[in-house]
């Protein structure tokens, strides 16, 4: 089975857009991270990392909690591309459709308003957040045929005071080279 790696980023941003970064933020390990450490209303943090991984599955959010998937979990390294010798282009090896999950531990802080900002990406998806539709770019879809991309970017506000976040990203590249 063909492995791909989606272009994307999701960084959780607080909608003034001060706030600072560096290198200590933790990284995703087998679909999980724990950010307790941090205020995300003064960091941002990178949701980089390990993150589920289901190759050619549009899965939702319902059906990743209450199916019991077949075989071992498999895990993808975000951010990435999915043709990972882009600049040695290999027809169609940037092509395909998935499903991520990555799960957010946090600690709420009292009147933050906490965001998920994702950068201009060639590409379809549609994000979910905590089990509901949060944004979509574009339409995903099976083939070149069922997908329409979008080149866009987008900051998504995060339900207040939550101690979990559920990422889930159904994405689909059958347009741009590099996926």
């Amino acid at each position: 089975m063909k492995e791909f790696i989606v272009a994307i980023l999701l960084v959780i941003v607080t909608h003034t857009g001060c706030y600072m970064t560096d290198n200590t933020t933790p990284v995703a390990g087998r679909g999980t991270v724990d950010i307790n450490a941090f205020d995300i209303c003064k960091k941002t943090i990178e949701l980089r990392g390990e993150w589920e991984y289901y190759p050619s599955a549009f899965l939702s959010p319902d059906e990743l909690r209450m199916t019991k998937l077949s075989g071992e979990k498999l895990y993808a390294v975000i951010p990435g591309s999915w043709n990972p010798g882009w600049n040695l282009y290999v027809p169609g090896s940037g092509r395909g459709f998935a499903t991520y999950r990555v799960l957010v531990k946090t600690n709420p802080s009292p009147g933050c308003a906490p965001a998920v900002r994702i950068p201009r990406i060639i590409s379809s998806y549609n994000l979910f957040i905590n089990g509901k539709p949060a944004h979509s770019s574009g339409t995903p879809g099976v083939s070149i045929e069922t997908t329409i991309p979008r080149y866009d970017d987008a900051i998504i506000p995060l339900p207040a005071g939550e101690k979990r976040y559920e990422f889930v990203l159904q994405v689909a590249n059958f347009h741009a080279p590099a996926g």
